[in-house]
């Protein structure tokens, strides 16, 4: 390819990347607006609702992030450690569209 053509197959890049990862990012962008919007009864008023879940958020992404990289990674390897995350993830949509 030449130097004219680089540019163009960026761009091409870019664009079928945008696609692949545009319905998954609005769907993780979504999770936690929907889990606010479920658990506001429950919690009696919207500031709770919203700071209980912004609190799980926090402590489960850094429980996550500690356990994904000290121990499941040593002992799983990256490609086992995506693949169960990608299976999780589609139990817990599965869940979600059944309850």
């Amino acid at each position: 390819m030449g130097g004219d053509t680089t540019w163009l197959l960026f761009l091409c890049q870019g664009l079928l990347t945008a696609c692949v990862l545009f319905v998954p990012a609005c769907s993780l962008g979504a999770a936690l607006p929907l889990g606010i919007a479920g658990w506001r009864s429950a919690a009696g008023s919207t500031g709770w609702a919203v700071g209980g879940m912004y609190a799980v958020n926090t402590l489960g992404a850094i429980a996550g992030s500690l356990l994904a990289g000290f121990v499941l990674l040593p002992l799983m390897g990256a490609t086992q450690l995506v693949v169960a995350g990608a299976a999780l993830g589609v139990v817990s949509a599965v869940a979600l569209l059944l309850s």
